[in-house]
């Protein structure tokens, strides 16, 4: 249980400082709140959410290390809030993109809802693999494989879109039934 929980917390801890980080950029808090009104965030409330969720990022990242308990029970409310606002975008069906690790142009779909209840389901199992009464000390041994499997799945969770673009085939755009007028003399 302790090689679970270390990779749990090692891939929430990238999951969360590489989301975090993104929202630092120039802009990104801007353009995150302006994607939140297709996650039916009214629109005086907008920045506040966009630096509010900023906030609760570094916060997972900080306690993720700092205070374990505290952070995994961070992790798992905020990956549930980010969660539901996903589905709430995704069923609303506007066309919108997700800001979660910066400035993304894949439109917010299915495959979004998977990786956030992935992400979830990882903060879930630290949870429950911490309550197991493993010791919290072990030589570098014991520990690395966990937390070296944590960072790769942390890694490839924030790559998700990257990831779908190499393994999913975008559909490509139907053409448009109107004809451009020919030009005289070419048929």
């Amino acid at each position: 249980m302790r090689a679970i929980d270390l990779a749990c917390r090692a891939a929430l801890l990238v999951v969360f400082c590489v989301a975090a980080q993104s929202k630092l950029k120039k802009g990104a808090i801007r353009e995150l709140a302006e994607s939140l009104g297709s996650f039916a965030v009214p629109a005086p409330l907008r920045e506040t959410v966009a630096w509010s969720v900023l906030v609760a990022e570094v916060m997972v990242v900080v306690t993720v290390v700092a205070m374990p308990r505290l952070g995994r029970l961070l992790a798992l409310a905020l990956s549930a809030f980010l969660a539901f606002g996903m589905a709430i975008a995704v069923g609303s069906g506007k066309a919108t993109v997700c800001r979660c690790f910066g400035s993304s142009t894949t439109a917010v779909g299915k495959p979004h809802l998977v990786r956030n209840f992935v992400i979830f389901s990882i903060a879930a199992a630290s949870l429950f693999a911490s309550v197991s009464g493993a010791p919290l000390t072990g030589t570098l041994e014991e520990t690395w494989p966990g937390i070296f499997g944590g960072v790769v799945a942390g890694g490839l969770l924030t790559l998700w879109d990257d990831l779908l673009f190499l393994f999913i085939p975008s559909q490509p755009e139907k053409p448009s039934r109107t004809r451009l007028p020919s030009k005289p003399g070419l048929s």
